[in-house]
């Protein structure tokens, strides 16, 4: 069975059109809207931060996507990761504030943020895999 499995390049542009969304999202959209979403103004704002510097990490690894891809993939997967729990915890924290709106909203994000950590994480390890064949077989042909 194959794993399913993106190029780092269109992953990082992935998650870097994800980031934007989120931080249009958070930054303005929920904020204008905040008494239908029920999220505090300043907590919409602390999360935003998030999806801001990932931004910036994405469009760095995008065009360095060539130099160890593997950990490149594997520090944003791991950065998702914690965000989606910041989310989280984020909604739990002001449960008793946020809307059904609001809280289908932080559902869907935590939701697609772990489908694209999952293909971050099995693409990284994808890499490794093939980088390790390779090199078991350049070793192993040079014999």
């Amino acid at each position: 069975m194959q794993t399913k499995t993106l190029k780092p390049r269109r992953l990082f542009l992935l998650d870097g059109i994800g980031a934007f969304v989120s931080l249009i999202f958070l930054g303005i959209v929920l904020v204008r809207y905040q008494e239908l979403i029920g999220m505090p103004i300043p907590a919409l704002r602390i999360l935003a931060i998030f999806p801001f510097l990932f931004m910036i990490y994405d469009t760095i690894c995008y065009f360095k996507a060539k130099s160890q891809p593997v950990v490149l993939l594997k520090v944003i997967s791991v950065l998702n990761l914690l965000y989606a729990f910041f989310s989280i915890t984020s909604v739990f924290f002001y449960f008793d504030k946020i809307t059904y709106l609001g809280l289908n909203y932080f559902s869907l994000e935590v939701i697609l943020i772990l489908l694209l950590v999952n293909l971050e994480w099995k693409t990284a390890t994808s890499l490794e895999a093939d980088k390790a064949l390779s090199d078991y077989l350049k070793q192993h042909d040079q014999g």
